[in-house]
């Protein structure tokens, strides 16, 4: 090989390192604002379960409303037909 030869070997070696280089930097920094899998999976298993309660407090609620309703409806039939 020639001196020009392996001067432009080594250029090309040279530029070919700069871009892995900047490939790199930029998947760090590209993680950088990113979560694992895992910190997701948390974060969404806590949501679900706060969701969860949530329903669960209204299923309450709109039980015992129901209860309730059905109570004065008894009620008020048994008054109407005493009446």
């Amino acid at each position: 090989m020639t001196e020009a030869t392996i001067a432009v070997v080594l250029e090309r070696i040279d530029n070919l390192t700069k871009t892995v280089e900047d490939l790199k930097n930029e998947i760090h920094s590209d993680r950088a604002d990113k979560v694992t899998r895992r910190e997701w999976q948390l974060e969404t298993a806590a949501t679900n379960r706060r969701l969860e309660s949530l329903e669960d407090s209204k299923a309450r609620g709109w039980t015992v409303a129901a209860v309730v309703l059905s109570g004065l409806a008894i009620v008020a039939s048994v008054a109407l037909a005493l009446i």
